[in-house]
């Protein structure tokens, strides 16, 4: 069986086909700003990432030196309490030997010993004062 057709139905198809590509090509250019759109937009999230990644660093860099700040304070906080608890320790001392008629040699050895604590304390000072100053923050 052999099929033919008339010469309006093959310019017919011709023409919905020649309109179908048509079509499609006008498609194609509205979307021919997309790629370079899409280029952008890929660049400025990989941009985007980065800046996060950088903040993220100095975030926790910032944390690290808050922490180690807090831990710098926190000794020195303790070493003051240490301070004000050994006075008021000597200070108890001196005044139970007063009340227990204490003698001169014995008031003397308590401030001998009194004598001796701060004066570790002082050479010991400078070095306080340097990390003290070495973590502050200016």
């Amino acid at each position: 069986m052999k099929i033919t057709y008339s010469t309006a139905e093959i310019m017919a198809a011709i023409q919905a086909v020649q309109a179908q590509v048509q079509a499609v090509q006008t498609q194609l250019q509205g979307l021919a700003g997309v790629p370079p759109l899409l280029t952008q937009l890929l660049q400025k999230e990989t941009l985007m990432a980065n800046n996060l990644e950088t903040i993220q660093v100095k975030v926790d860099a910032l944390k690290a030196d808050i922490a180690a700040g807090k831990t710098v304070q926190d000794s020195a906080i303790a070493l003051l309490n240490g301070v004000v608890a050994q006075n008021t320790a000597f200070a108890q001392q001196i005044k139970d030997l007063i009340a227990a008629g204490g003698t001169p040699e014995q008031m003397a050895a308590l401030v001998a010993d009194f004598d001796a604590t701060n004066a570790a304390m002082d050479a010991q000072r400078q070095e306080l004062a340097d990390a003290v100053v070495a973590n502050t923050g200016t």
